[in-house]
């Protein structure tokens, strides 16, 4: 097991001391470095319109820019919303297409990824705490299996 200072550094996070008392609600009060700006909520639903070019650069009588890339568009802005179905609808647009609704998991894959990744760090931070505090300070890796030490060959070994 990595040594969750290391990673901590890497990923520039602050550990809690062990000497803390609230070492159980410790893990838990670490700052998500992968969170985004603004909480996304799992509930919301994203709109995927698509085109027939592969880009254009539309901008509603509200003065927000929709922009079309790869030959889609996907938000979950109520307003780019309304103004994309009405001008669909009416036909005011062509070649312009509503897709499905989608989840923010399904919208964006990576994001829910790095959660996991990072649940999976807080719950190793979690468990090297629990080793700290049960007074096994060993972070050589010693319950990690070795690896195989690689053995020098010749290419006439390595043909056979």
């Amino acid at each position: 097991m990595t040594d969750p200072t290391v990673v901590a550094t890497k990923l520039n996070i602050k550990l809690p001391s062990p000497e803390s008392a609230e070492s159980a609600e410790s893990a838990e009060a670490l700052v998500d470095p992968f969170a985004p700006a603004e909480v996304e909520d799992e509930d919301i639903n994203y709109h995927h319109y698509s085109y027939s070019q592969p880009a254009v650069r539309l901008i509603t009588p509200n003065g927000k820019k929709i922009q079309f890339i790869g030959f889609k568009f996907i938000t979950a802005d109520v307003d780019c919303i309304e103004y994309l179905d009405h001008e669909i609808k009416t036909g005011g647009i062509k070649g312009f297409t509503i897709g499905q609704t989608m989840s923010a998991k399904e919208a964006d894959p990576l994001v829910s990824l790095r959660r996991e990744i990072y649940a999976q760090f807080v719950a190793d931070a979690a468990a090297a705490k629990a080793k700290i505090a049960a007074g096994n300070t060993d972070y050589t890796g010693a319950d990690e299996p070795k690896p195989s030490a690689l053995k020098p060959t010749t290419t006439k070994g390595i043909a056979s």
